[in-house]
Order: structure tokens, then C-alpha cells, then sequence
């Protein structure tokens, strides 16, 4: 996964830009069924890392966590305010999980809701 950060912790000839995923949950805890809308929690758990002259991966000592509650209204007032970003990453992501069923062929074709 390549992702980078603006502001990375640094060290003498080391920037801890790199972020290296250790952990991406979505619980849903209201189905999709039950009005006005699903109710999911997202936690993200991920370490900064450095790359060195020679290649090698330096990981920063703790691992950071994100974690937002009840998702979709916080995408929402978002979207209102003009920023699509979270709303788009829940789309995303819900497309990423019908194509890895799909690819698997355990229940034939898969598409999101």
C-alpha cells in the first residue's frame, strides 16, 4: 500500500513518511434494513515508517490509531460541507470487498447495493 504523510516524524537521515496498514475494521452495528440508514464504526490502526539510503524499512515505535463512531453521519455533514472524501472511501470500500467476493467465485457474481 503507498501511502505518505506532510508531516512525518523524522530522525537524523530518516523521514517516517510511509504508512504501513496494520489493521482496517468496519463494524456495522444496524443493518442496512433498519432505517434511516446502516450504522457502521471504522478503526484504523497503522504505523509510520522510514526508508533508508539502503532500502531498508525503519518502523516508528507505536502504532497510531483512527477511529471513527457511527461513520456515515460524520460522511454526510461532511459531504454537506463540501467534502465528498470520507462518503467516497466508504464507497470505495464497499466496491473493494464485492470485487474480492467475486474474484474468489464463492458466490458468483457480486455487486454493491
Amino acid at each position: 500500500m503507498g501511502i505518505k504523510v506532510q508531516t512525518a516524524d523524522r530522525q537524523p537521515a530518516l523521514v517516517y513518511e510511509n504508512v504501513h496498514l496494520e489493521k482496517l475494521e468496519i463494524v456495522q452495528s444496524r443493518p442496512v434494513t433498519e432505517p434511516p440508514y446502516p450504522k457502521y464504526s471504522l478503526l484504523i490502526t497503522y504505523r509510520l515508517y522510514a526508508i533508508g539510503d539502503d532500502g531498508t524499512r525503519y518502523y516508528s515505535g507505536r502504532p497510531r490509531v483512527v477511529q471513527i463512531e457511527d461513520y456515515v453521519p460524520k460522511a454526510m455533514h461532511a459531504m454537506e460541507q463540501g467534502d465528498p472524501r470520507l462518503i467516497q472511501a466508504l464507497g470505495a470500500i464497499e466496491q473493494a470487498l464485492a470485487d474480492i467476493l467475486d474474484e474468489s467465485g464463492t458466490h458468483g457474481k457480486t455487486s454493491v447495493i
